[in-house]
């Protein structure tokens, strides 16, 4: 199974985000690691720099992958289209803005991450560990890792999941980020199980999380009416 993750951190220079890098980062090492599906480097493209343009063209080049992963992480607020509900609108470091629905590449299955508000018209540790050079097990462990994360993810509905850092109208916690919360309860939650951690539930978890702090975020998954649905975490 074809995979591709696009990672876009943005910190546009009139409106900064210092901690979106770390957020991509994070999720860089989480989607690599055992526990995040052991994804390849070649297979994680970070786009937090390019402008619309280049953005758009490299979503059209991933029609041939079987699953993707959007994760967006900065600014971002609701708007009125031409649909009957409101549309999140981010902004791109370059300070251009794209609409919820050109983040969806059309890829049979797709997960979409967006970190960051949505509202209307603790000081924070990188947490990215440097991975030391594979041992023979660990990497015999990446193998089994992948494969169960293949297989789990060939038994789920195609179709594309969305999950949004906030509620509608919400604002978004700058520093510490919903991402840092969701990865670090999915990475605890392997830590004390086995097998597959839905996105479903691994939202609950963090979420659960979050809202000790952050009370007024109430992060939202949007599955739709599916019965399966992909994996996030995977512990072997």
């Amino acid at each position: 199974m074809n995979r591709k993750a696009i990672l876009i951190g943005a910190s546009p220079p009139d409106d900064p985000l210092r901690y979106v890098a770390a957020d991509v980062a994070l999720w860089d090492d989480f989607l690599r690691s055992p526990e995040g599906g052991a994804w390849d480097a070649s297979e994680i493209l970070d786009a937090s720099h390019i402008d619309k343009s280049t953005l758009q063209k490299e979503f059209s080049r991933v029609g041939q992958f079987d699953f993707t992963v959007v994760v967006f992480a900065g600014h971002g607020y609701t708007v009125q289209t031409d649909l009957p509900w409101t549309e999140l609108n981010v902004v791109l470091e370059s300070g251009e803005t794209v609409l919820e629905r050109e983040l969806n590449p059309g890829t049979p299955r797709c997960c979409i991450v967006l970190d960051c508000c949505r509202t209307r018209g603790e000081n924070v540790a990188v947490i990215k560990e440097h991975r030391k050079k594979a041992s023979l097990e660990e990497a015999y462990t990446a193998v089994l890792a992948r494969q169960a994360y293949e297989t789990a993810l060939d038994h789920t509905e195609k179709g594309a999941v969305s999950i949004y850092s906030t509620g509608d109208n919400t604002t978004a916690a700058d520093r510490l980020s919903f991402s840092q919360y969701l990865i670090r309860s999915a990475v605890d939650w392997t830590r004390s199980n086995r097998g597959i951690l839905p996105i479903k539930e691994a939202v609950q978890l963090g979420a659960s999380e979050l809202v000790k702090t952050h009370r007024q975020q109430h992060p939202e998954y949007n599955g739709g009416r599916r019965l399966h649905h992909f994996p996030f975490a995977i512990s072997v």
